[in-house]
């Protein structure tokens, strides 16, 4: 599977983006959302505000675990038993939706403006690889 990536230019650099479809465990869909792809970051976080958007069920978070960045510590809620849905390419080249479970976690951000972030536990756990082709402008994650 190959799943293409939007590069967005910012002040601070290109970002490259992946859009994806969440349904968790209570057979609720949340999205589309957006992920920053983000090799420092070793956890795939949603931003709290954007999973009060999408409809997460925030109120009932309990399980609190610490979450490290480069400038400071914050909570963060694992929310398990979610499906991934990302529209991308067969072997064949053909139009897919690749389905896969994985957990991801709320991060607590009022007024951060933290983004939702895909970080290496999901490149790592779907042995996937990440291509960026500056010169052909063609970047992906690919799996097999």
């Amino acid at each position: 599977m190959k799943f293409s990536l939007e590069r967005v230019d910012t002040l601070h650099g290109s970002q490259l983006w992946l859009q994806t479809t969440i349904w968790n465990s209570s057979r609720r869909i949340h999205g589309p959302v957006k992920f920053i792809i983000d090799t420092g970051a070793m956890h795939t976080v949603i931003a709290y505000d954007q999973a009060v958007r999408l409809g997460f069920n925030v109120g009932s978070l309990k399980e609190v675990k610490k979450c490290r960045g480069i400038s400071e510590e914050i909570n963060a809620y694992p929310i398990r038993n979610n499906i991934f849905y990302i529209k991308g390419k067969d072997e064949n080249d053909k139009d897919a939706l690749f389905k896969t479970p994985f957990d991801i976690e709320i991060v607590d951000n009022p007024g951060r403006g933290l983004f939702n972030l895909l970080g290496l536990d999901f490149l790592i756990t779907k042995n996937a690889r990440l291509i960026i082709d500056f010169e052909n402008n063609d970047n992906f994650i690919e799996m097999d």
